[in-house]
């Protein structure tokens, strides 16, 4: 009877020590992980008929998405999208985006979204506004 006790009070002991174990790393994960890399490039689509803002950015005219073209074979890509003058990619990790930073020709990096501005025609002051844009957003939470 005694022994029955032990062992059940033994397993409750357990028991509890593993529900905790799994508190623990869910609020750790929590608390790590940053809700800005779940910004969509969506978000810079601008809407027909719907003032996009203060300004408009010339870089995300005719923004549309083509992730499955954009993506395909590249490490980390979770969304690509183009437009005339630049090609926008999100990754699921800032390393990945460096890393195919490193394979452009001419690219700006803002946390989790990366812009090739390889093939732009756009000058240096309109690319500076979409770069300030997709920064802005990042701390305008």
């Amino acid at each position: 009877m005694q022994t029955r006790r032990i062992v059940w009070i033994g397993s409750g002991i357990a028991a509890a020590v593993v529900v905790l174990i799994v508190i623990a790393v869910i609020a750790v994960t929590w608390l790590v992980r940053d809700p800005r890399q779940d910004l969509s490039l969506e978000t810079f689509v601008p809407q027909e008929g719907v003032a996009g803002g203060p300004v408009e950015v010339a870089a995300f005219e005719g923004l549309r998405d083509e992730t499955s073209h954009l993506c395909d074979g590249v490490q980390g890509c979770i969304e690509g999208y183009s437009a005339a003058d630049a090609t926008f990619y999100r990754f699921s990790s800032k390393l990945l985006a460096s890393e195919f930073a490193l394979t452009l020709d001419d690219a700006y990096q803002s946390d989790w979204i990366l812009i090739d501005w390889s093939d732009s025609s756009l000058p240096e002051d309109e690319r500076s506004l979409a770069e300030d844009v997709i920064d802005g957003t990042w701390t305008s939470e």
